[in-house]
């Protein structure tokens, strides 16, 4: 069973590239399952030491990642989850649904999670509009993520292009932006604070390392707009 562990890792990060994030334990009696969760913000693993009494069950939970990294790969979600027992994801990540998560496994393994949910007052009536809206998730805005990708490197090209800002063109893949402020003229807090009044939100990582991500809601033409006033921003500093 380990020996299966360890090529079920090492064939899904062959598949996910650089989109793996980390691999971590949850222990239950004998069991052991194996939670992967890939992310565009770390590039580590780490898999533990399993015992011969202990049974392994590899779970993968992919959040925005399976679908934004399938679509960048050109592949099918499906090759990125064949090789694990069960997987999760949410439906609001990039897929844009208002609200919703999914997980998915054997008959048993269901049947064990919404016993599980239950006993712990996760239960819900009433919510087929939420299930409506989850469908048309998954039918309508998975093959539109190249959208969010294209509106990504459009950004990150921008930036490059805007003194005082650094940023590496070979790491924008996805959706997610990552950029540096030269100099010691302005803080990420402060490129945030202006960048705010006009309307437009990123995360800061540190005193110089800034995160932007495009999604459903952003268009090219908002691009253009951030790109502005970025470029307005650093002009004035």
């Amino acid at each position: 069973m380990l020996a299966k562990v360890h090529a079920v890792a090492v064939e899904l990060f062959q598949h996910i590239v650089e989109c793996i994030g980390g691999v971590s334990l949850v222990l239950m009696d004998t069991v052991a399952i194996v939670v992967v969760r890939p992310s565009a913000a770390a590039c580590d693993a780490n898999v533990g030491v399993f015992t011969p009494n202990i049974i392994a069950v590899p779970h993968l939970e992919i959040n925005r990642t399976g679908f934004t990294a399938a679509v960048a790969l050109g592949v099918d979600a499906k090759e990125l989850t064949c090789h694990v027992d069960s997987v999760s994801f949410c439906l609001s990540k990039g897929l844009a649904a208002p609200v919703g998560s999914v997980i998915c496994g054997s008959g048993d393994f269901i049947a064990e999670a919404r016993r599980n949910r239950k006993v712990l007052g996760g239960g819900m009536r009433q919510c087929g509009i939420i299930a409506a809206a989850g469908i048309t998730a998954l039918e309508q805005m998975v093959e539109r993520l190249t959208q969010d990708h294209a509106n990504a490197r459009r950004l990150a090209e921008g930036i490059s292009r805007i003194p005082g800002l650094s940023i590496d063109l070979e790491n924008i893949r996805t959706n997610i932006v990552y950029f540096n402020l030269e100099g010691k003229k302005l803080t990420a807090d402060a490129v945030i604070e202006r960048l705010a009044e006009r309307g437009i939100k990123i995360l800061n990582l540190g005193p110089a390392l800034l995160r932007a991500v495009t999604h459903y809601g952003v268009t090219a033409d908002d691009i253009d707009l951030a790109l502005d006033a970025l470029g307005k921003i650093m002009i004035k500093s």
